[in-house]
């Protein structure tokens, strides 16, 4: 009913990806990682079509990255082309990329030039310049695809994304796709760690019950039977589950978003916490707000015994009533002093070089700005240090 795995395609992947020695997995160790036996913390940054652009593109942002300092980039390992739905994957410098094709109902993979000959190339230089990527496998937002593709093409337009978590179908399918990219990689040290989706959240009014964790449970088992070289994480924002009407009926405590990172952070095959932090205005989710935030998630990651990211960290840099360094630079320094907060990623500091910042992007961080030393090159050094 899907697409077959193309053996042979993904043998000669597994081969060029042969294992460089054990000791290059990050692995986690109470509240830290551990890389070649030694303590790891790390600054990083998103780059989420770095592998799904062209080759030129690969490069200068390998070099770039490891002239910053960064050691972990997020990309995205789920690129879509949908049709029926006018997705068109990203671009390159040779037209469309995409990784996945939806082509009457049903999804294919593409490991031609313009697919994943790209990321195979991406891990292949990562490799070979020190530098990690988290892999994420899928989106809950539209952005080049994501779980209501999966929904609308193998169940038909107007289900609810409940299915996505649930029917046997999708899930199915979800699997297949995430097995031909980990087999591809399952042996790189290049990959950091396997991510089950970003943001995911499951609002729907049949959406109940810890149907998100049940999930996260299924797919990071199945996951660890695939590949137990690389960790994995659920990829979420970092909702909290205290109940409904928690504090003051906020949306980031009361369970309205369907995730429980209490919950999902004490899953066996959960290896660690991912939360993210925006800040916007200095009013109620303002800085204090958000340091809150973060040590709310740092004490329920000691109380797991398991480690964790800030995964995505933006300030609007066009606020009136914020100080964007100083905001950052109040989030840097409680994640130094923190217990389990092992990684830092700005969401969009700059790292190749172009407009910054970019049309719509209020948290850019400029190579310009006369605070990006502090808040990029100076902090990387340091979050290296924390271990």
């Amino acid at each position: 009913m899907f697409s077959k795995i193309i053996k042979l395609a993904c043998l000669a992947a597994s081969l060029a990806f042969s294992s460089l020695a054990s000791g290059q997995f990050v692995t986690t160790n109470g509240l830290q990682f551990e890389l070649n036996g030694e303590p790891f913390s790390f600054a990083g940054g998103n780059l989420w079509t770095l592998g799904a652009t062209d080759q030129g593109f690969i490069g200068e942002a390998i070099t770039s990255i490891n002239q910053i300092g960064y050691t972990v980039i997020r990309v995205a390992a789920w690129i879509m082309k949908d049709p029926s739905a006018g997705l068109l994957g990203s671009f390159g410098s040779d037209g469309e990329v995409w990784f996945q094709l939806w082509e009457n109902g049903q999804p294919n993979l593409n490991t031609g030039a313009n697919g994943l000959a790209l990321l195979d190339s991406a891990v292949q230089q990562a490799e070979a310049a020190g530098i990690k990527f988290i892999m994420c496998l899928t989106n809950e937002w539209p952005n080049f695809g994501g779980m209501m593709n999966y929904v609308n093409n193998l169940l038909g337009e107007g289900q609810s994304q409940t299915e996505f978590f649930t029917n046997p179908t999708v899930i199915d399918a979800y699997k297949n796709y995430k097995s031909q990219i980990i087999s591809r990689y399952e042996d790189s040290p290049a990959i950091f760690a396997w991510e089950l989706a970003n943001e995911a959240r499951c609002q729907e009014p049949d959406c109940a019950g810890g149907v998100l964790t049940q999930w996260a449970d299924e797919i990071s088992s199945y996951i660890k039977s695939l590949d137990q070289n690389h960790m994995v994480t659920f990829g979420g924002y970092g909702f909290f589950n205290h109940g409904e009407g928690a504090n003051n009926f906020d949306f980031n405590y009361d369970g309205a978003s369907g995730e429980d990172y209490d919950a999902l952070i004490r899953l066996e095959n959960i290896d660690l916490g991912t939360m993210h932090l925006y800040t916007n205005d200095d009013g109620a989710q303002g800085p204090a707000y958000g340091l809150q935030w973060l040590k709310d998630h740092n004490d329920a990651s000691v109380a797991a015994s398991k480690p964790m990211i800030v995964e995505e960290m933006g300030v609007n840099r066009t606020s009136p009533d914020l100080s964007m360094p100083d905001v950052l630079n109040q989030y840097q320094q409680y994640i130094l002093s923190s217990e389990a907060i092992q990684g830092s990623m700005d969401w969009s500091s700059q790292i190749v070089s172009g407009a910054c910042p970019g049309e719509g992007d209020i948290y850019a961080i400029c190579q310009a700005d006369s605070f990006y030393g502090k808040l990029v090159t100076e902090f990387v050094p340091q979050m290296a240090g924390k271990g």
